[in-house]
Formats: structure tokens, C-alpha cells, sequence
């Protein structure tokens, strides 16, 4: 195996990793939402977490605490981000899927002992796509959810899961993780590149 393949290897298996962590945001558990969430804020009171599929949303008033759960599907969803929120994260979570199938092939190609000019053009590419892939879920989700969850202007006691007036949203764990995942894989692709031009 070539020092390149070697590296591309590596970087490719964190990259795996950190997909396989922005997958799991699509669970809709609260223990996930919270620990691995895409977007997520704390402001007056108020701890909501956004994942791919779902939003969790905690109170905590001097009256005690409430928390809120819903899928983006459910009819309980009437937040005016609930549609956008939903079809933006299963597009992004088949899209993380494919980045992982993307990051699996490179990996399996670059432990071959084949140094040839064609398994580095076919890594570059397959790398390139599965940065392309992690890039749109990426831009999917954190452009039109996110744009939408800030329109929400003041949340109620029902539906307190919308952007309030002081709150600030924030990227989350899963879609933080996701982007590094992106940036890695187009490192695999500068990799790859140097060992098509200097076999």
C-alpha cells in the first residue's frame, strides 16, 4: 500500500466515522436528539434540540420543567418549519448515506496494494462524491431547515420548539461532524490527485 493510500485510508475512516455520527442523527429518540443533534439552541429558558427527523424541545420555568417531542411528520408538528425541517432531513440523512457508501469504496480501493494511475482517479472520484454528497445534506439541512426554524418569531406554550426572538441557533454535533467529514474527504481527494500527477 502507498504512503498516499495509507493516509487516504485513515482520513477516510474518520470521515466513516464522523457520517455515520451525523446518520444517527435521524433518530428520534430524545437521548440522541440531545447528545447528536443538527441545530440546537438554549436561550430563556428553553433547551431544543433539532435532528434530522425530529425536534426536542425542554422548559424549565420556577413552575418546574416541561419538554415537548415531535416528529417533523406528525400532525402534532404545526410549526411552519415542520415540512421544510422533514423532506430537508431525509435528503440529508440518504445523502449522508451515500457519502458513507462513497467513503467505504474509497477505503476498500485504497487498502489494495495497486499504486496505478487509475485506482488513484478512481479514489479522487469517488472521494470528490462523497464530499459532494456530504456538502449538499450539509446545505440542505442547515440552509432550508435552519432558515425556516429562524422565521419562527415567538414560541408558545404548545409549541415552544420554534426560534424565539432572543434565541440563537447553533450548529449542532451531527451537523458539525458531518462537515469535517466533507472537508476530510476532499482531502482524501488533493491526496489522490498528488498520486495521479506523481505516480
Amino acid at each position: 500500500m502507498s504512503a498516499l493510500n495509507a493516509m487516504s485510508m485513515s482520513l477516510c475512516s474518520v470521515s466513516l466515522a464522523f457520517f455515520i455520527v451525523g446518520c444517527i442523527g435521524y433518530d428520534t429518540k430524545t437521548h440522541t436528539l440531545k447528545a447528536i443533534p443538527w441545530i440546537e439552541t438554549s436561550d430563556d429558558g428553553y433547551d431544543v434540540y433539532y435532528g434530522l427527523r425530529s425536534v426536542y424541545a425542554k422548559r424549565s420555568t420556577a413552575l418546574g420543567t416541561t419538554s415537548y417531542s415531535v416528529k417533523y411528520s406528525d400532525s402534532d408538528c404545526s410549526a411552519d418549519f415542520c415540512d421544510t425541517c422533514g423532506s430537508a432531513g431525509i435528503s440529508a440523512f440518504v445523502l449522508v448515506l451515500a457519502a458513507i457508501g462513497f467513503t467505504v469504496s474509497v477505503m476498500s480501493t485504497s487498502s489494495s496494494m495497486d499504486r496505478s494511475r487509475s485506482v488513484h482517479i478512481g479514489n479522487a472520484l469517488m472521494a470528490g462524491l462523497g464530499g459532494a454528497s456530504a456538502l449538499v445534506a450539509i446545505s440542505l439541512f442547515m440552509g432550508d431547515c435552519h432558515d425556516k426554524i429562524n422565521e419562527e418569531t415567538t414560541p408558545d406554550d404548545d409549541t415552544y420548539y420554534g426560534d424565539g426572538p432572543n434565541f440563537d441557533l447553533h450548529w449542532g454535533v451531527g451537523s458539525i461532524l458531518t462537515i469535517i467529514g466533507m472537508l476530510l474527504m476532499w482531502l482524501v481527494v488533493l491526496l489522490q490527485i498528488i498520486g495521479i500527477c506523481y505516480p
